[in-house]
């Protein structure tokens, strides 16, 4: 039998998933979402070695995939609504890292790919922005490969790589920080030219969520620096006093940031606690037939699949916080909290992998570390 090396094959289809958004948007999902199946059947079929999974893991696992048959069983009893697409939407990571952990061994995979999966996105990123903005500011609008003529608002932008500057700006930070993390040997040009080409992307995309995560991302890397903290931080402070003030940048302005505020009173009051009628809405989600707006994101994914469920998965992404191996892995997943509660940035199909593939590394940490150092590729 062909022996398939399960770090090849991962690193192979994190390749691919980049343009999912793309394929479903110009052809259409069937074919996107028939590759993972397949790459899913290939990993079931041969059952490559089997990870050590604890008892206390599968138990926890157990309890978020009867919560989510739970919410799926209410919504469809009592509202006659099918959660099924929600229930895909936020449940796949959970999927997937029980996929991993019981049939991938890939340790090999921290050491020789990963980095270059985070490289890799940041250069698509780059380029789709960049080819985009170009497009935009010659007209040419719907030739974007994530044009949709029904997402008018998101026509004055660049739509890059995944259709949302939002997402591409914290995107790009977010496999940055995690390159710095990961990456194999400390090269101090690509360093900067991988720096270069997020701040492009920054520039270019004009996002407010996008402005805010690079702003950790500075933090991050120049925390150590008293020119940093004791100049440019407080410097950094007053200028954004004064871009709110007079509204110099739109999605910054004061006048933005109240639209945002008055929008989430009116949300949270009238399109979400009004459409509670008992506890079990609160826990398990309210009416699926109900057109729930997807503009902040632990509303959004509360008023879908219940508060239970959002807590258990709060649970998870507090651990990864928590025992992140270094200030650049905890800032990349907390750069993704704060883009979350925007807009669902935890939750696009390449996260729906990168997230589980690190929390088994971490679930596995002493043991990855002890690899990495012995083949003296972590520096500190």
């Amino acid at each position: 039998m062909y022996k398939i090396h399960s770090d090849s094959l991962l690193y192979k289809f994190l390749l691919f998933i980049p343009f999912v958004g793309i394929i479903s948007n110009k052809l259409n999902s069937i074919f996107a979402y028939s590759v993972i199946v397949f790459f899913i059947a290939i990993m079931l079929f041969f059952k490559i070695n089997i990870n050590q999974v604890t008892k206390s893991q599968v138990f926890f696992l157990a309890l978020v995939l009867l919560n989510l048959y739970i919410v799926y069983i209410y919504q469809l009893l009592v509202y006659d609504s099918s959660s099924a697409y929600f229930i895909q939407f936020f449940g796949s990571q959970v999927f997937f890292f029980l996929l991993f952990f019981l049939f991938l061994t890939i340790d090999k995979f921290y050491t020789k790919y990963i980095h270059r999966i985070f490289e890799y996105v940041i250069y698509l990123l780059f380029f789709f922005v960049v080819i985009d903005f170009i497009l935009l500011s010659n007209g040419m609008i719907s030739s974007q490969l994530m044009y949709k003529p029904q997402a008018w608002s998101y026509h004055t932008k660049p739509l890059g790589l995944f259709g949302q500057f939002s997402i591409n700006t914290t995107y790009a930070v977010v496999f940055y920080l995690l390159y710095l993390s990961f990456q194999k040997v400390i090269s101090i040009k690509k360093n900067i030219l991988l720096f270069l080409l997020v701040t492009f992307i920054i520039i270019l995309e004009d996002s407010g969520t996008g402005y805010i995560v690079y702003l950790f991302l500075l933090f991050t890397i120049f925390y150590r620096s008293s020119f940093f903290r004791f100049l440019i931080i407080p410097i950094a402070i007053v200028a954004m006093f004064y871009i709110i003030q007079n509204n110099l940048i739109v999605k910054l302005s004061a006048e933005y940031l109240a639209y945002l505020y008055d929008y989430f009173i009116e949300i949270f009051k009238i399109t979400y606690i009004d459409n509670i009628h008992n506890v079990f809405d609160f826990l398990f989600g309210i009416n699926g037939n109900y057109n729930f707006p997807i503009d902040f994101g632990p509303m959004f994914m509360i008023a879908k699949v219940g508060f239970l469920y959002f807590f258990s998965y709060s649970l998870m992404i507090a651990y990864m916080i928590y025992k992140s191996p270094d200030r650049y892995f905890r800032m990349a997943i907390i750069s993704l909290v704060i883009a979350n509660i925007h807009y669902p940035a935890l939750f696009y199909p390449i996260m729906n992998l990168i997230l589980p593939i690190l929390l088994v590394y971490l679930l596995n940490i002493r043991q990855e570390r002890k690899v990495l150092y012995e083949k003296n590729i972590i520096c500190n």
